[in-house]
């Protein structure tokens, strides 16, 4: 239930305001209304767009996202997750709003508490916050008559001059695993930004997240040594590094030390049999692709251009102009519905975007299950070398 939200003069003024894009400041304050009286909301991209933005149709789910992503670094928003499901919390929020009449929030009191207690210690922007939070949180747990169980205890008096106080042992937060759409998110937020000259497509964010998460998840997700993970997000990063730096191909075994003076073993005489040729990167992207499409995941959005010309080199594209000219067609459709550019260039893309998609249909309809197989490239190094090259890393 949306409710009136105020801004503040000063609200202008944050010296971290430049750090964000104005969309994603626009994003922000929007959100409010948005957010319960505890200034959280759920980590939704597709309901926070519709929410916000509900008559704007050139605003996009990735677009959410990012904006969703520079607040999050410039320390506006906290994620966390309860129960299973993602949440943000405003970080100021209870600094610059006047709650009249507050409703309690679906997040218990001292799960909340618990969050902003560590950001309070780690930042002094929001001491008078974390001051107005323990008022509120003393307040809300007397109207509860004593129904809520988690509240904070009563401060105790001081320890008598001399005697040595003892320190209460800190609780660390218990690790929550993050769920295969968060972690899919986090991917497409981090590395499918198409201004980065190293993004990659919706496809790979979501193949390597699913690599990444399956990774993890059959490791009880902790580190090497056993030691447990307790940021998740810090290793998908470094997951994302080893990919661009190729930390993940096929490992050497390493050869036994020679000793001093020892001779090399012979050379044996008998040659060694050629291993199979691997598939191409692109030919296992397309045959990904289709799968997904097979599950009613996959659209034009998914695919590029540059896998129309791959499936046209291989032979596998031979359009009649009767079929030309229905994709044609339809990606003039497309492009007046979105409002794009109907240039020829932008035609002939939508154009490729749509040949895909029609490709897909029909091997779905002949009930193929791959487009690829390894026994497509045997001896076809040729053809492997005019392989366009999808990913730059």
């Amino acid at each position: 239930m949306p409710r009136i939200r105020t801004i503040k003069p000063t609200h202008h003024s944050d010296r971290k305001l430049p750090e964000i894009s104005l969309q994603a400041h626009l994003l922000w304050v929007l959100n409010w209304c948005w957010s319960d009286d505890e200034g959280i909301f759920e980590n939704d991209p597709l309901l926070i767009r519709s929410n916000n933005f509900p008559r704007r149709t050139d605003i996009r789910v990735e677009q959410i996202i990012q904006w969703l992503d520079q607040l999050v670094k410039a320390r506006f928003l906290v994620p966390f997750t309860y129960n299973g499901e993602g949440y943000y919390i405003n970080r100021t929020f209870k600094t610059h709003q006047k709650i009249d009449r507050p409703q309690a929030s679906k997040i218990p009191l001292d799960v909340i508490f618990s969050i902003r207690g560590q950001f309070d210690e780690r930042s002094t922007i929001d001491r008078d916050d974390s001051t107005q939070y323990s008022n509120v949180l003393e307040s809300s747990v007397e109207e509860s008559k004593g129904e809520y169980l988690g509240a904070p205890s009563a401060p105790t008096a001081p320890p008598d001059v001399g005697k040595k106080s003892k320190k209460k042992p800190v609780e660390q937060k218990k690790f929550v695993p993050p769920s295969l759409s968060e972690v899919e998110k986090y991917f497409i937020a981090t590395m499918g930004n198409p201004t980065d000259p190293r993004c990659w497509m919706e496809a790979k964010c979501i193949n390597q997240a699913g690599q990444c998460f399956d990774h993890y998840t059959a490791n009880g997700w902790v580190q090497g040594r056993g030691k447990p993970i307790k940021n998740w997000q810090a290793s998908c990063r470094n997951w994302i590094r080893n990919e661009l730096n190729g930390t993940y191909g096929p490992v050497r075994k390493s050869e036994p030390p020679q000793k001093k003076n020892e001779e090399p073993p012979p050379a044996l005489s008998v040659e060694a049999t050629p291993s199979p040729p691997a598939m191409p990167k692109t030919a296992v992207e397309i045959n990904y692709l289709f799968e997904r499409f097979m599950e009613g995941q996959v659209t034009i959005i998914s695919v590029d251009a540059a896998h129309y010309d791959y499936l046209k080199k291989a032979g596998r594209i031979n359009w009649t102009k009767e079929q030309t000219a229905a994709i044609s067609q339809q990606a003039k459709d497309h492009i007046t519905e979105k409002s794009l550019p109907a240039d020829e260039k932008n035609v002939l893309k939508f154009m490729k975007l749509f040949g895909v998609i029609e490709y897909f249909q029909q091997q779905k309809t002949k009930g193929d299950e791959k487009i690829f197989c390894e026994k497509d490239f045997s001896g076809a190094a040729a053809f492997r070398a005019q392989t366009p090259v999808l990913y730059r890393h």
